[in-house]
């Protein structure tokens, strides 16, 4: 039933979510939940945090998607945007064309801010 409810994340994975804590060079460092720590803990405590390290390249696409604004269609506004407008603190969606779930450091190909 716990699974059901609950269910085990993918063993791939190819996006995952966090907040910037750094920008250096060509790499992010987010901060994740992670992904193995799925089930709700029951004395009521947050899910445990990762340290991902994230290496653009000059093929690394950027993108806003503000969840803050629609467009006519009710889908949120997005626009192009580039590595510079990335900052610690942020929230960003990241995609890799490698499975990410359980990597330390990997090349993204999508880099997405969210605003909210």
């Amino acid at each position: 039933l716990i699974e059901v409810a609950f269910p085990k994340p993918a063993e791939e994975m190819n996006s995952i979510t966090g907040r910037v804590v750094d920008v250096y060079g060509s790499k992010l460092t987010i901060e994740v939940e992670d992904p193995n720590d799925y089930l709700p803990h029951i004395d009521g405590s947050a899910r445990q945090k990762q340290i991902r390290n994230v290496n653009v390249s000059s093929d690394t696409s950027y993108a806003l998607v503000d969840y803050t604004k629609y467009n006519a269609s009710g889908n949120p506004l997005r626009a192009v945007a580039q590595f510079s407008d990335i900052a610690a603190g942020q929230i960003v969606a990241v995609q890799s064309e490698s499975n990410i779930k359980n990597a330390n450091e990997f090349e993204a190909s999508v880099v997405e801010r969210l605003v909210y």
